[in-house]
């Protein structure tokens, strides 16, 4: 079975905003630390704004950072086909990326690292700045939704 989606362009804001939110899912624990030293900074008076702008500065700094290299990713060569219109052909065997009747790029399941279901839609993450974000929107029918879920399921990349 195959599921043919509609036609789709991913807006540049809403990449950043996905890419910034799947970072922070993924990579909250690093910002422990930085609770620590902005509760030790109410804790220890005499370095409290050694504490408190290194606890506070650090993640600011840190995801800042990558929203910038999301917003550049967006200008690369590398990344303008991301954002193309464009309809998906999803099956057992690849992931298809079709502009027009004729021309498309086949990206292989194993080039995916690992997929998570949102409210609004699929994530198919292959780095921290590639992804392919999937609305549910896109889809033709209820039962789509489910066999993209069943497909993910089966190579082990929906988390």
């Amino acid at each position: 079975m195959k599921v043919i989606t509609k036609k789709y362009e991913l807006e540049k804001k809403k990449y950043i905003s996905v890419a910034t939110i799947a970072l922070l899912k993924k990579e909250w624990f690093y910002g422990i630390p930085c609770i620590v030293l902005l509760a030790l900074s109410f804790i220890v008076t005499s370095w409290f704004w050694t504490f408190f702008l290194i606890g506070f500065l650090v993640p600011l700094l840190y995801v800042g950072f990558w929203m910038i290299q999301f917003a550049g990713f967006t200008q690369h060569e590398m990344g303008k086909m991301f954002f193309y219109k464009m309809n998906y052909e999803i099956d057992g065997r690849q992931f298809l990326l079709k502009m027009d009747a004729k021309h498309g790029m086949p990206i292989e399941w194993k080039s995916f690292k690992k997929a998570f279901k949102t409210k609004s839609g699929f994530i198919l993450t292959m780095s921290k700045a590639q992804f392919i974000y999937l609305p549910f929107s896109i889809f033709k029918k209820e039962n789509d939704i489910k066999l993209i879920s069943t497909i993910l399921n089966r190579k082990n990349l929906l988390k």
